[in-house]
């Protein structure tokens, strides 16, 4: 049974250091037995974990609590990639994954439509990373023929499997393709019995688990690690049409858990770093360089063609808490017994102070454990 809750949301435009908070309270409650769950966007994540012995992973498709042996658990919110996830799990073999059987599943055809709009728009992109997120929500939108879910793709015998991936390639792709004004050959590579092979080697590490009850009877600690961050929720009117496809705060964690909220401890952690950052385009107040805000390069926010280098600017602390607040009202009933903390990362010092009814934890840029 659930004894403790901890919820990890990104209070800014992402890049915030939400893969340092997940680990470092997987570490702090090492002593439970923990299970990491994945609820919104999908691959396009890339938390990093860098412990003091020097080892570092950039976690895409596991939990950032993967170091410390916490299990992870894709929600039904979350979009899978097989690929990305064989690369992860390759460095974490005994990390036991679970999923939800209404998974989406990405495919490499939702990838490449991805990059194809991209390419259109030119210097009007989204600023998307090139990883099929909103191709893919949108096939599962508008298709009836091409929008099985995880649970029922696993279950296709293999040659009905490569017919499925035949018909998003040479049918759905295809079309789409025309409507971008795009050809065709550069971007359908990958052959639809490939596509295939692909998803059954993923499907091999999943376990079937659809719902919180049956986690709640094998964990003791659950902890829900965002994707993204506050100010890129696809709901926020003021930051459109630059925001991502999903709901990228507390709301959907708290939905999953409220009916064990009661009886654990709960913590919400709201993570932004100590200055501003955002990938892709879309307005940045007080937008300056890099050296003007630190004197160290980003090994993770690396520069790429979909949404250029990675943007800096000072952060308002206050606006920081504005956003945070109005995410606590809009997501936790009124009487439920939470800890909101915000965690300042990237800072130079380490202290913790409680004011404005928050708790403003100020963390490094490293966790603080071995392995």
């Amino acid at each position: 049974m659930f004894d403790k809750i901890n919820i990890v949301i990104g209070a800014n435009y992402g890049d915030e250091g939400k893969g340092l908070v997940t680990d470092k309270l997987c570490y702090e409650n090492r002593d439970k037995k923990t299970v990491n769950v994945l609820f919104n966007g999908g691959f396009q994540r890339g938390h990093t974990v860098e412990l003091l012995c020097g080892q570092r992973h950039v976690f895409h498709h596991l939990g950032s609590g993967s170091y410390v042996g916490a299990d992870t658990y894709f929600d039904k919110d979350f979009l899978i990639e097989p690929f990305s996830f064989i690369m992860d799990k390759t460095d974490f073999k005994n990390v036991k994954v679970m999923v939800h059987p209404k998974c989406r599943v990405i495919t490499p055809y939702d990838i490449a439509l991805n990059i194809a709009r991209e390419k259109r728009d030119g210097n009007d992109k989204a600023g998307s990373c090139g990883c099929g997120i909103w191709e893919t929500m949108h096939r599962y939108e508008v298709s009836e023929k091409y929008n099985l879910s995880y649970y029922n793709m696993r279950y296709l015998p293999f040659d009905d499997l490569v017919d499925y991936m035949k018909g998003i390639r040479n049918e759905y792709a295809v079309n789409r393709l025309n409507e971008y004004g795009q050809d065709v050959n550069s971007y359908m590579k990958i052959t639809p019995q490939e596509a295939a092979k692909m998803f059954t080697e993923f499907y091999k590490h999943l376990r079937i688990v659809d719902s919180y009850d049956t986690l709640s009877d094998e964990y003791e600690m659950i902890i829900f690690e965002g994707g993204q961050g506050l100010l890129l929720d696809k709901d926020n009117e003021d930051e459109k049409p630059h925001v991502t496809s999903s709901n990228t705060g507390a709301s959907i964690p708290v939905q999953r858990i409220q009916k064990f909220m009661d009886k654990a401890e709960t913590e919400i952690h709201y993570v932004t770093r100590r200055y501003l950052t955002r990938h892709g385009a879309g307005k940045l107040e007080g937008e300056c360089r890099r050296e003007d805000i630190v004197d160290y390069d980003d090994e993770t926010n690396i520069r790429n063609q979909y949404q250029g280098e990675l943007r800096y600017a000072p952060l308002k602390l206050q606006d920081v808490l504005k956003r945070v607040k109005a995410d606590v009202y809009k997501s936790v009933p009124a009487d439920a017994n939470v800890r909101v903390v915000i965690d300042v990362t990237h800072a130079e010092y380490t202290y913790i102070e409680r004011a404005d009814g928050v708790t403003w934890n100020y963390i490094g840029t490293r966790t603080s454990h071995w392995i």
